[in-house]
């Protein structure tokens, strides 16, 4: 992954000239993922998990500990017959000690069933982050493909209205005209003028968007998005896939199966243990009456809490209730799940419909808008009749480009949460 990213990073030219000035779907969520630093984040969460799980496998091998020690002494003493002694001893140690857990109750087997739990639950989360990032991609590809279709129609306004001033203007000149159809026109000018700033000021911050995603040049964009995505056939099936391949809901079990365990270690947390321990060690001069102390032993422990201030009942209660919480959380998540893909396969479905009503408007708005002209000219319509319908047939188009990205946007959401689009590895 470092590789690629060293790609993206020093060779951008190159990549983007690659896609010969444009980037499809999958081109941008590649991207992405190479570039986001959430992702990065989770890759290193793995691998401490991973490290968890050797650490929950070390804690209940032999352990072997080596200790040495040097000091000196001097002794001044007077004893009771009033005689004065001092003594001077310089004792040196050398011990080696090995111990093995023999019995823990079974709490070996539930560190490390915690310590791999806690591993699949960090890959849970990076592919949750994936489907995050992909979502966040396709969003700021229709966004930045609205906004320019936007500031598109309103250069193509603006366009319209320079025409219709001039020809104000010229009417006005002619004596067939007012001065208030020039000042109207002008108005309605100087209001798409405004809304072109607008609309660009859209367009750069759509741009950055995608940019700080992607790790594109901001001055190479053009992004290429169609609602191609494979949907489910109903909505029944689009809510079996999404909970199969949920990675939300698959993190929420995974908690829960973290808060199980923890209930299992508070119950046998305070149960016997049995270890075993043999220590070898070896003194010089100890003691000015000893030259040489060599010991060797092997002990046998046993350890059961009889009392601990009802520390062990407490800590039960508190693991039972966050196992509870844990299973209220895995119940929430498939419900918002289903929420979500309700709503979105709703969104869908009315962008659709509305795809079909908003051609029909931009039909008729085109067809109003030459009547009107023509109108204009045999004086049954105003100037005023002109600019709106200039405006109504502008608007009609921007309504339809909305809910065609509205219908893009619905159609990816509900084919990366249902598992239908396979993200970039």
């Amino acid at each position: 992954m470092k590789i690629g990213r060293a790609c993206v990073a020093i060779l951008p030219a190159i990549l983007i000239a690659g896609l010969s000035n444009a980037q499809t779907v999958d081109d941008a969520i590649s991207a992405a993922l190479l570039e986001s630093p959430a992702l990065d984040r989770t890759e290193a969460g793995i691998k401490a998990a991973r490290e968890g799980v050797r650490q929950a496998r070390a804690a209940y091998l032999p352990e072997v500990t080596f200790s040495a020690s040097a000091s000196t002494a001097r002794r001044d003493a007077r004893l009771r017959e009033s005689s004065d002694f001092s003594e001077t001893s310089e004792p040196t140690s050398v011990t080696i000690r090995a111990s093995q857990p023999l019995y823990t109750n079974g709490l070996r087997q539930v560190a490390q069933q915690q310590a791999t739990n806690t591993v699949r639950a960090r890959r849970h989360e990076q592919e949750a982050t994936r489907l995050d990032v992909a979502l966040q991609v396709v969003e700021a590809m229709v966004q930045l493909d609205l906004a320019r279709k936007s500031a598109s129609l309103d250069r193509t306004l603006q366009s319209l209205l320079r025409d219709q001033v001039r020809a104000e203007e010229e009417r006005y000149r002619l004596e067939t005209g007012t001065q208030t159809n020039v000042v109207q026109a002008r108005a309605r000018l100087a209001a798409a003028e405004a809304a072109i700033t607008a609309s660009d000021m859209g367009v750069q911050q759509a741009e950055i968007r995608l940019a700080l995603l992607t790790g594109y040049p901001v001055d190479m964009l053009a992004p290429m998005i169609t609602a191609s995505a494979e949907l489910p056939p109903s909505l029944d099936d689009a809510l079996f896939l999404a909970r199969e391949n949920s990675p939300n809901i698959a993190l929420a079990r995974s908690s829960y199966t973290a808060a199980r365990l923890g209930a299992v270690t508070a119950a046998r947390k305070y149960g016997p243990q049995i270890n075993l321990s043999a220590e070898a060690s070896t003194a010089r001069t100890p003691s000015p009456a000893i030259e040489q102390d060599d010991d060797i032993r092997a002990t046998l422990t046993f350890s059961m809490p009889l009392f601990n201030g009802g520390r062990s009942s407490s800590e039960r209660r508190q693991a039972y209730a966050e196992r509870r919480a844990s299973a209220a959380d895995v119940r929430k998540a498939g419900q918002d799940l289903q929420r979500h893909v309700t709503d979105t396969w709703v969104r869908l479905a009315s962008a659709k419909s509305r795809l079909t009503a908003l051609q029909v408007r931009l039909d008729a708005a085109g067809e109003a808008l030459k009547g009107v002209r023509q109108g204009q000219q045999a004086g049954l319509w105003t100037v005023t009749d002109i600019l709106d319908a200039m405006e109504e047939r502008v608007e009609a188009e921007r309504a339809l480009e909305q809910a065609r990205a509205e219908h893009i946007l619905s159609a990816y959401e509900l084919s990366i949460t249902c598992g239908l689009y396979i993200l970039p590895r």
